[in-house]
């Protein structure tokens, strides 16, 4: 039995040309490849490449034990085909040049296990779950030379294998999953793209420095990847233009060393020296700097920290990937996953969050807010542009004599100004003449570290401003604009506009330094970690709309939250996640019906048992009063462990059952003594699990909202109803008093895994489309104390306005949650 190796490779990659020639630690990315395939046991090696490219490579193949045989560019089939035809093959392993980290010993696995029980009756075969970029294909030779001549599709013939598991009417495909030890299957380890090729240099270099020799084994690949800076590609785009300051890119300077990321330098008429800040900053690696916009989804986030950009900027970023703006003052933010404000704004539109904890706090600080001291050393600094010359503005007036006469004695001042030698020129007289000593200087490194060596800082609003609150340094603002001033003022500071900048407003603040000590305060605040947190939203989730599928950038924002953001679908209505860095950690399991429900409810799901079967009663009733159909076996969907299959059962009804919590599904089964299964709702086979084609009822109590395809799910429901059946469902209400009395709390304390909230008043709508019509809406959880006006006159329950108000909540249908009964009417819609 002949095996051969068989190492696809071309150069004429459209997304990154000649990717199998960049080199890693040295050695190119198809020597990696090879060097990784060596170690699989076969009977001969080869690169399959195009013509083009087989005068480049086979220098390559040859340096690392294989031969070379070019063919067909784009017909890669016809390629494989006549290289086994030549080395008469019986089994052909395949891998690609693109992917450095092949799983050799998964490789031999697969194949040992192909040779020994597979390959008298299986044509294709592969691990399923292995990180995309570490797995191999085997093929048995011959039934590649027959697919050949059964398909003319181009994608077959392109991709080789599609030409066998694309047509298994004719052809035994095995798709295996893979053992446990490679069973990575969200690990990302190919390059397709340059940020996966920046992915792959990190991956070496962390590797070499655990003294790891190459070619890697499986478990050494698996360990660099579970490393956040490793696995999470970001991508930072600051502000370049003239006029914005020169923080944004320091900002982003600082998170991409820290992160192991990468900066865009966006195409500006008028740039700042980006590279002379960079200098200024320690440097940074040039082929992290990117001057070209990544491919969508390249990047695993984009930070923007862009000042505020244009309409056309915030459309082309938010159609990239995940993205999180940073203190973003434009009001184009709609498109944006996720708004993080930094330092404190008084914008009016919404933020997920404003945490100055962000700020890295100096590690030098004062003992206490100094007092007595007399201001002898002041330090001035207005970043890196000033573009209202608030730095001559402040050295003239504190060159002016007259503050001398104030304070009768002299002081040094130290200026911070990237307009170094303008301003000495400008100062370099007056300086003497007021008797004040003038340090001019273009940078002082790590400056926050520095400035609790001042009797007073002068800056504006801004970042150098909260460090020196950290550093229990007095701080006097000079606002360039009056929205500086705004804020200043509104988060504790002392301000001077431009035209108060003057000695004897300095001397005022220098003599009482204690006017300088914030009213609000920031001295106690923990520091975080915002390279962590950006991980933290790199790991987070997009969704689309569940019910419909349209992508989240084009729907309305409707609340942003720490953890989440929700929007309006404007195709179809329907309020969703659309953004969240927590949803995907609920685990639906014994944990979640004891702690979680506890710490709703105040007790267990169990010791509760009777009390949620009393309230399944009216809704057993309700589908009885509908339902037109003889038989009566129902299904209950996310039953938990089945209050409402018991309330069925005591009404005659034939109940089945349906969860993924198998704790609950046991209970149901031997406690109920009702039949039910452990199984998400897409994988339920009624016939198998119960014996029945069709059903006559479907229900879902306080589950459809944590489906993430509603699309899906819905057509299913209708698909296993008989016409006429009944679904019947209950779902927080988004209409509700409590969503309409506080917006932000109702949104903020929606649990984590409702996916869709729904709307009584739009429910017509969404189930329309599905083939059901709605009979009835009961509106539930009537909560009166959550009216603002109950809520702040304090009105007790007994009260006749209480009870007044209750009735009206009812009677408009504005309770927190509410039950839906509908009829199958036709089938579902395949639109989506």
């Amino acid at each position: 039995m002949k095996t051969i190796i068989i190492v696809q490779c071309r150069l004429s990659s459209s997304r990154l040309p000649q990717k199998a020639l960049y080199r890693l630690d040295g050695t190119t990315v198809l020597s990696w490849a090879l060097r990784s395939m060596k170690k699989v046991k076969a009977d001969d090696y080869f690169v399959a490449c195009d013509y083009d490219s087989e005068k480049e490579l086979k220098p390559l193949a040859e340096e690392n034990g294989f031969k070379i045989f070019a063919g067909s560019k784009d017909d890669v089939l016809e390629r494989f085909c006549m290289l086994i035809e030549r080395e008469n093959a019986d089994v052909v392993l395949r891998a690609t040049a693109d992917n450095p980290f092949l799983f050799f010993d998964a490789a031999q696995e697969l194949l040992d296990s192909y040779k020994n029980e597979y390959f008298k009756d299986t044509d294709y075969i592969t691990y399923s779950g292995l990180p995309h970029g570490s797995g191999i294909e085997i093929f048995n030779a011959k039934s590649l030379l027959n697919a050949k001549k059964l398909t003319d599709i181009p994608y077959d013939h392109e991709h080789v294998g599609p030409s066998l598991y694309n047509h298994q009417d004719k052809f035994k495909c095995l798709f295996l999953k893979s053992p446990e030890k490679y069973f990575y299957p969200s690990l990302r380890t190919t390059i397709d793209t340059y940020a996966d090729y920046i992915r792959a240099c990190d991956t070496v270099e962390y590797l070499a420095s655990e003294n790891i020799v190459p070619p890697y084994k499986a478990c050494d690949v698996v360990n660099a990847f579970s490393k956040p800076e490793i696995s999470k590609k970001i991508l930072y785009v600051p502000s370049v233009k003239k006029g914005q300051g020169t923080g944004h890119f320091l900002r982003c300077i600082r998170l991409a060393k820290k992160t192991k990321g990468c900066i865009l330098i966006t195409d500006e008429k008028e740039k700042i020296d980006y590279e002379k800040i960079i200098d200024a900053a320690g440097g940074f690696p040039k082929e992290r700097i990117i001057e070209k916009i990544p491919l969508k989804n390249e990047y695993d986030l984009i930070v923007l920290d862009r000042f505020k950009m244009t309409k056309n900027e915030a459309k082309v970023f938010s159609g990239l990937s995940k993205t999180v703006a940073i203190d973003e003052g434009s009001k184009f933010t709609d498109g944006f996953d996720f708004l993080l404000n930094i330092i404190p704004s008084e914008l009016k539109k919404e933020q997920n969050l404003v945490n100055p904890c962000f700020i890295e706090k100096p590690h030098n600080v004062n003992a206490s807010y100094p007092l007595e001291k007399q201001v002898k050393k002041v330090l001035v600094c207005f970043g890196g542009e000033d573009n209202e010359r608030l730095t001559e503005k402040t050295l003239k007036a504190l060159c002016d004599k007259k503050l001398n006469e104030i304070l009768k004695y002299d002081m040094d001042v130290t200026v911070v100004t990237s307009r170094a030698q303008d301003i000495k020129k400008i100062f370099s007289d007056k300086a003497g003449d007021s008797g004040k000593k003038i340090f001019i200087v273009e940078k002082i490194e790590n400056l926050k570290e520095h400035l609790c060596e001042y009797d007073i800082v002068i800056t504006h609003y801004g970042l150098t401003a909260f460090e020196c609150v950290f550093s229990n340094t007095p701080v006097l603002l000079c606002a360039p604009s009056s929205l500086h001033k705004r804020l200043s003022l509104k988060n504790g500071f002392k301000c001077l506009s431009k035209n108060e900048i003057n000695a004897s407003n300095l001397a005022k603040y220098f003599v009482l330094k204690i006017l300088l000590n914030l009213q609000i305060n920031y001295e106690n605040t923990e520091e975080q970690s915002l390279d962590r947190y950006i991980f933290n939203l790199a790991e987070a989730a997009l969704y689309k709309c569940p019910l419909c599928g349209k992508e989240s950038r084009f729907n309305k924002v409707v609340e942003r939250t720490e953890h989440h953001t929700f929007r309006r679908c404007s195709a179809c209505s329907m309020v969703y996640i659309s953004y969240s860095d927590d949803s995907e950690k609920v685990k639906y399991e014994k944990s979640y019906f004891a702690d979680e429900y506890k710490r709703q409810y105040g007790k267990t799901y169990l010791e509760d048992f009777e009390s949620i079967k009393k309230n399944c009663i009216s809704r057993i009733k309700n589908i009885d009063s509908l339902s037109s159909l003889s038989s009566k076996n129902i299904l209950d969907i996310g039953c938990a462990y089945g209050p409402f299959l018991s309330a069925a059962k005591d009404f005659s009804w034939t109940p089945f059952g349906a969860d993924i919590a198998s704790d609950a599904v046991e209970y149901v089964n031997t406690k109920l003594g009702i039949k039910a299964v452990t199984a998400s709702f897409a994988d339920i086979d009624i016939k198998k699990e119960f014996n029945v084609e069709k059903l006559d009822a479907v229900t879902m109590w306080y589950v459809i909202e944590h489906i993430k395809d509603l699309n899906s799910t819905l057509k299913s429901v209708n698909a296993l109803l008989n016409k006429g059946g009944i679904f019947a469902f209950s779902t927080p209400n988004a209409s509700g008093v409590s969503s309409k009395a506080d917006k932000k709390s109702f949104y903020t304390l929606s649990p984590k895994d409702h996916y869709s909230l729904w709307e009584i008043k739009n429910t017509s709508k969404y189930l329309k489309r599905f083939g059901f019509q709605v009979c009835k809406t009961v509106s539930t959880g009537i909560h009166p104390e959550r009216v603002p006006f109950i809520k702040k006159h304090g009105i007790k329950p007994e009260s006749i306005i209480f009870k007044i108000v209750y009735h009206l909540i009812k009677l408009f249908k504005n309770g927190d949650t509410y039950e839906v009964y509908c009829r199958k009417t036709g089938e579902s819609c395949d639109e989506r």
